[in-house]
């Protein structure tokens, strides 16, 4: 019989251990506990990156960030002033800063501010988008795929992840890996467009949706390559859709004549 006071618990009394083993039982015990706890943090290690839970960082942001998300976009325009005076440091100012900046630099800038001091706001993962929207319209293909994975991690509630996967349809797996800067384009991608200055402009719209529906369109239709590009009319900014690159502005206005007897979608010609 074991003393008083040491009685084996019924944990112990499990492992099935003959009397007076006590010793023994409490060593593998004390292993059994230890290796439980290596692999629960192992396993943690395995778990998926923690998502952000965004929030508006002041309950008096939440009808200027329902005006922006409801596309009541002159209205906010309206309301510019007053939110710039009353909460000129909280992020939504900020991200409306950089949606009606005109230098591209300058509003990037604004959305990387976001991201990095600010993740878990409400219009974090919009900002990533629009980083990710740059840099696919810019040709920067590696760059823009690896923020859309950034954004599914981060964000992976977010009503953009959809349309940012739309982005890349299409999109041949060489495009997708040009370098950009220190490394070698893929030879085919590089010369497609090497020294071809025209585009073919078939739409300027105010959402954004509209143009990736016509991009949508033209992909669908074997047409490459597509870019957006932005430009701001009467304080409005307009979203382009470019299709192709063309070494003359003969060549653009044949290509743009079958794109429009094929599609019945008018076009200018623009130099870029």
């Amino acid at each position: 019989m074991p003393a008083q006071g040491l009685q084996p618990s019924r944990y112990f009394a499990t492992l099935d251990f003959p009397p007076g083993r006590g010793i023994v039982s409490n060593n593998i015990f004390i292993y059994k506990k230890t290796m439980n706890i290596f692999l629960f943090c192992f396993c943690l290690l395995l778990l998926p990156h923690t998502a952000y839970a965004q929030k508006i960082s002041d309950p008096g942001l939440k009808p200027f960030v329902d005006l922006w998300q409801n596309d009541n976009v002159d209205s906010l325009r309206a309301s510019i002033p007053v939110l710039y005076k009353k909460y000129p440091k909280q992020p939504e100012t900020i991200f409306f800063q950089s949606v009606f900046e005109t230098n591209a630099d300058k509003a990037n800038a604004g959305y990387e501010s976001i991201l990095k001091a600010f993740p878990d706001n409400a219009l974090a993962d919009e900002s990533l988008f629009r980083l990710i929207q740059y840099d696919y319209a810019k040709g920067s293909y590696r760059s823009a795929q690896q923020k859309a994975d950034q954004l599914k991690r981060d964000y992976p509630s977010s009503r953009f992840i959809g349309r940012a996967d739309r982005m890349f349809d299409g999109i041949s797996l060489a495009a997708k890996q040009i370098e950009e800067q220190t490394s070698v384009a893929d030879p085919d991608i590089s010369q497609s467009i090497s020294g071809k200055k025209f585009r073919l402009q078939v739409g300027a719209f105010g959402q954004i949706k509209n143009a990736e529906d016509l991009r949508d369109k033209l992909k669908s239709n074997g047409y490459a390559p597509i870019e957006f590009s932005e430009k701001i009319v009467n304080d409005k900014k307009l979203y382009l859709v470019w299709v192709g690159a063309f070494a003359t502005k003969e060549d653009a206005v044949s290509a743009g004549n079958v794109l429009k007897n094929k599609l019945q979608i008018n076009y200018t010609i623009v130099e870029k």
